[in-house]
């Protein structure tokens, strides 16, 4: 393989992974989304999205556990 394929290759693998390395994760209990079943979520989980939203995007993570949880917007 040419160097000049080599170098596109690259270059090309560089740009495809740029976004999923820059993603962020913002966990839901620092919104004070709680994993105990009882707890209604939706305002927390909702903030959450909307502020990953805000701040050029990335994941919600929800630590495991049971949710009560409305409707949301994405």
């Amino acid at each position: 393989m040419s160097i000049i394929k080599k170098t596109v290759l690259a270059i090309a693998a560089c740009i495809t992974l740029m976004p999923s390395l820059s993603a962020k994760d913002y966990p839901a209990a620092d919104f004070g989304a709680r994993a105990d079943g009882r707890t209604l979520n939706t305002a927390a989980i909702q903030a959450a999205i909307d502020f990953a939203s805000a701040n050029g995007g990335g994941r919600v993570v929800l630590t495991p556990g049971m949710y009560l949880c409305g409707s949301i917007y994405l």
